[in-house]
């Protein structure tokens, strides 16, 4: 498969590489901008290059002696992903995701000689900062990236994506956040490159706020559209994944679940299966409360509380993640299984089930028990396919 304005998205490790002959005068506007002496604010939906993007200014900025980068994401997920790029594109710089840019843990004594730490403020300065996903962040977040900026800061988002900030922000509260002394610009990146259009009409009808829908956005030449199976055991749900991941080892797979204690049950069951996976799990916000006051919750194994974090994306272990940790990152293959009668798929769970439907680049499978819940019920079933072949690449 290949795009026809960026290199082969092949892997994870092939999708980093820039051709600017096949760039659009935005996205060079927008390459250039930093190195021009302009702070930036870049809108752009769900597989437009933001990314990409953001990590090839940074390199530009080594390229050119400008001074010290500081590339922040909100996710560990997110920061394991871009690493991985700036592996791939052989340049340093420093990256982090939101917690330990901000945080640093103080160890501090009370009067009776005991020892306890204290969060204070951590906030590391950089010449340029470059910041991906910036509709996570607080504006206070956007203040003390700005303050720690010594020359230029590049902000990347998209509000369609907003899942983690309650308070939600506009992209015109960034640029008004940023003083006319860092010479700020705005930027919004038209085409998509990465979504199938087929898949992206489909999610047109889960996302909330989105732009109107226009084809001629979306330049990838897959003509996948996602595949809806109803699979009421969800046992076997997992079990059809386990086929497909056996059948295709070398493919890039994820397994994207709603909610944390998923992303344990999946990986055990895929294991079982003989399926190797790697996960990312956050101890969910009861058991850290129950294991603050120490209380032991009847029925919940030890390994609960610890989190986990095996993610590794040089390699092509399966990766099991919830649709929040997803963001910003892309695979080859996505399945979404489990999905159910939850009513939140209305609600909380919305922007972030969109946010899971365009992780793919290619195949978009979705495993669900009963009747289709609301938003996915109201994709014309036209646009989509209900059975899965023995191989999915034969459509």
């Amino acid at each position: 498969m290949e795009n026809n304005s960026k290199a082969k998205i092949m892997g994870m490790s092939k999708d980093w590489f820039v051709d600017e002959k096949l760039m659009d005068d935005i996205e060079k506007k927008v390459l250039y901008a930093t190195l021009e002496n302009k702070s930036i604010v870049v809108s752009g939906s769900a597989g437009s290059g933001k990314s990409l993007i953001a990590v090839t200014i940074a390199k530009r900025v080594e390229e050119k002696q400008l001074g010290g980068r500081m590339i922040v994401v909100y996710t560990k997920a997110l920061e394991e992903y871009i690493r991985e790029g700036i592996k791939t594109l052989n340049f340093n710089c420093n990256l982090t995701h939101h917690e330990p840019w901000k945080w640093k843990s103080v160890e501090k004594w009370d009067a009776n000689g005991n020892r306890y730490f204290v969060k204070e403020l951590n906030c590391p300065h950089a010449d340029y900062f470059v910041v991906d996903e910036i509709q996570d962040f607080s504006l206070d977040d956007i203040e003390l990236f700005i303050k720690s900026t010594e020359k230029y800061c590049c902000f990347f988002g998209d509000m369609a994506q907003s899942v983690y900030q309650k308070g939600k922000i506009t992209m015109k509260q960034v640029l008004d956040s940023i003083p006319a002394s860092k010479n700020p610009k705005a930027y919004t990146l038209y085409y998509n490159y990465r979504l199938p259009v087929g898949i992206a009409k489909a999610a047109q009808y889960v996302g909330v706020n989105l732009e109107p829908f226009e084809e001629l956005k979306y330049k990838s030449k897959e003509k996948t559209i996602p595949i809806i199976v109803k699979e009421d055991n969800r046992s076997n749900q997992i079990s059809i994944i386990a086929d497909y991941c056996k059948e295709h080892i070398s493919s890039k797979t994820a397994i994207l679940v709603p909610y944390k204690l998923d992303v344990i049950n999946v990986c055990t069951k895929l294991r079982e299966l003989g399926v190797n996976c790697e996960m990312k799990y956050d101890v969910p916000d009861p058991f850290k409360e129950a294991a603050k006051s120490g209380k032991k919750l009847n029925g919940v194994p030890d390994e609960l509380f610890r989190s986990v974090d095996t993610l590794d994306f040089s390699t092509d272990n399966v990766k099991v993640l919830t649709y929040h940790s997803s963001k910003g990152l892309q695979f080859q293959t996505v399945f979404l299984p489990w999905i159910n009668q939850n009513p939140q798929y209305a609600g909380e769970m919305r922007t972030p089930l969109y946010v899971a439907m365009t992780r793919t680049y290619r195949d978009l499978i979705i495993l669900h028990q009963g009747y289709l819940p609301y938003p996915l019920s109201t994709i014309p079933k036209e646009l989509y396919k209900t059975k899965m072949t023995n191989s999915i690449e034969d459509k």
